[in-house]
């Protein structure tokens, strides 16, 4: 029952077929449609984001994911640089304090 048993339904194979969405991509279409991660997916859902996947991937949207990921990696860096260096700090306050 469900995502998998639903697409076996020619209403679902025709419905995936107008989109230009690859039934064999079953999972990965189902997890990328809920949006909510509650395991069950609304009309809403399906159709937004349905239409969202609609089609070949255009250059400029993976160029555009690439960009988006290289500055998230580097705020994720630069986060992670600044916990080290308030973790470092702290140890080094705590053994001065028992030194004194």
């Amino acid at each position: 029952p469900g995502f998998k048993s639903g697409m076996e339904k020619p209403e679902m194979k025709g419905f995936f077929e107008y989109l230009n969405i690859d039934l064999e991509e079953g999972d990965l279409v189902f997890r990328l449609l809920d949006t909510s991660g509650d395991g069950v997916l609304t009309c809403e859902e399906f159709v937004t984001r349905g239409l969202r996947l609609q089609g070949p991937a255009k250059a400029i949207d993976f160029a555009r994911f690439q960009l988006q990921y290289v500055d998230d990696m580097q705020e994720l860096k630069s986060v992670v640089k600044s916990l080290r260096d308030d973790q470092a700090r702290q140890m080094q306050q705590q053994s001065s304090r028992k030194r004194v």
